[in-house]
């Protein structure tokens, strides 16, 4: 599993500023964007860099998704999905 957190180069927190998040993202896709490399071996991998700095953005921006990350990171192998009730998982992002 990747860490999500850590491609961004963000400290695991339930709560996120969105602004800081979104800067971060936004310079990684801008380095890692598959029209900027230089071969064919690069390009797939910056493709791949790309797609996971894309599914980092989407998980890490909503709060729900995000702690859900957070607890598979760090809880790996338990279910996370359905065992907390979803008005909880706002409620906790909210205060932490």
């Amino acid at each position: 599993m990747i860490d999500f957190f850590q491609l961004l180069d963000l400290q695991r927190s339930a709560h996120l500023d969105e602004e800081p998040l979104r800067e971060r993202y936004h310079a990684l896709a801008k380095d890692f964007h598959p029209d900027r490399a230089e071969s064919e071996v690069e390009r797939e991998v910056f493709a791949k860099k790309s797609a996971d700095l894309n599914q980092a953005w989407e998980t890490l921006r909503h709060p729900v998704s995000r702690l859900r990350h957070l607890l598979e990171l760090l809880a790996p192998g338990e279910k996370h999905d359905g065992g907390i009730d979803s008005g909880l998982l706002e409620l906790f992002s909210k205060v932490g």
